[in-house]
C-alpha cells in the first residue's frame, strides 16, 4: 500500500510560499511517501511544479466538506500516514486523521505565534514531531528560465490596504527607476487593483494584467528588477530568485520577509520616509547586484 503524507494549507499565496522550504525538508525526510496537497489549486500547482507534491485537491471540492467539519475522513484521504495542516480551527479535522495515522498529524497556525521568521517557525514546530534537515534552496520554478530579464516591474498592490502606499508613491518610484535603469518599466495589476481604478490612475503607463499565476510567473521571468509590497506577488518573485525591492508598511519583515537571495527590504509606515530609505539604499543595492 502506498504511504501517503498530507499537506493542507488554507491561507493566502504568500503564506503558502513561505511553507515550501519546510515541505521540501519533509519530502527529504520521507522519501518513500506519496505527498498529497489540499488548498487553493493555483497555489498547490507551484508545489507540484517544484516536485514537492504528487497530487492535489482543490479546497473548494464538495467532498471535502465533512473533512473540514471534522466529521469524516473521505476515502481519498483514508490512507493518510501523517500530515501537516495549516488550518485555523482544524482541531477536529486533525483528530479524525489521527485515528488511522501511524505518524504525527501536526496542526499549525498560519500566523506564527513566536517572533521569528514564518519559515523558521514552521520548521521548528514540525521538527518537534519529524526529523528535518535545515531547508536548502528550492530548485528553479522554471529550469529553462531566462537568465537575464528585460523589464522593471512594479506591483503597487497587496492583500490589505494597510500594506501599501498611495498610487502617487509608485508613480514616483517609476520616475526614479526610469531615470537610472536602461530598461522598460511597467506595472503589474491584479483584479483588486483593477477594481480600484488603478489602470485609469496610471494613464498611459505600461500595464500588465496576468490572468493567473502561470501568466504572472512567466511575466516575472522577464524582470531584471521587481518592486512591490508584502504580497503574494512579491513572495513569488522571491521564489523565482528575482532581484527585488520589497516595502513593508504595516507588517514585520522579521516574520514575513520573502525568501530570496537578492532582496532589498524597506520598512516604514510613512511614504516619504519609505522613499528616502529607498533612495539611500538603492545605489548600494545596484552596486552589489548584477542587474544588466
Amino acid at each position: 500500500m502506498i504511504k501517503t503524507f498530507l499537506i493542507c494549507h488554507m491561507g493566502a499565496l504568500g503564506d503558502f510560499l513561505l511553507t515550501l522550504p519546510v515541505i521540501q525538508s519533509l519530502r527529504a525526510a520521507l522519501p518513500s511517501h506519496f505527498f498529497t496537497g489540499i488548498g487553493c489549486r493555483e497555489h498547490l500547482e507551484i508545489a507540484v511544479r517544484l516536485k514537492l507534491l504528487d497530487h492535489i485537491y482543490d479546497r473548494e471540492a464538495r467532498w471535502l466538506i465533512p473533512f473540514f467539519a471534522g466529521t469524516e475522513v473521505p476515502d481519498a484521504l483514508s490512507h493518510t500516514d501523517g500530515a501537516v495542516l495549516w488550518m485555523p480551527g482544524g482541531e477536529s479535522s486533525a483528530e479524525i486523521l489521527m485515528k488511522n495515522a501511524s505518524m504525527p498529524v501536526v496542526l499549525l497556525p498560519i500566523i506564527p505565534t513566536a517572533n521569528i521568521h514564518a519559515t523558521r517557525f514552521y520548521f521548528n514546530q514540525i521538527s518537534k514531531h519529524y526529523y528535518l534537515r535545515n531547508p536548502v534552496q528550492l530548485p528553479p520554478l522554471f529550469p529553462s528560465s531566462i537568465k537575464r530579464g528585460s523589464l522593471v516591474l512594479i506591483h503597487p498592490g497587496s492583500g490589505s490596504p494597510s500594506k501599501h502606499y498611495s498610487i502617487n508613491f509608485y508613480r514616483k518610484l517609476e520616475s526614479f527607476l526610469v531615470d537610472r535603469m536602461n530598461c522598460e518599466t511597467g506595472f503589474i495589476l491584479g483584479p483588486v487593483e483593477t477594481e480600484a481604478g488603478l489602470p485609469e490612475k496610471l494613464g498611459h503607463r505600461l500595464i500588465f494584467q496576468p490572468q493567473n499565476l502561470f501568466e504572472l510567473s512567466q511575466l516575472l521571468e522577464r524582470a531584471v528588477l521587481f518592486v512591490g509590497n508584502d504580497s503574494g506577488v512579491s513572495h513569488l518573485a522571491g521564489l523565482m530568485n528575482r532581484k527585488a525591492v520589497v516595502f513593508y508598511r504595516s507588517t514585520d519583515p522579521g516574520i514575513w520577509k520573502i525568501n530570496g537571495s537578492q532582496i532589498l527590504v524597506i520598512r516604514s509606515e510613512q511614504e516619504a520616509e519609505a522613499f528616502d530609505k529607498f533612495q539611500e539604499a538603492f545605489a548600494e543595492f545596484l552596486k552589489t547586484s548584477e542587474f544588466l
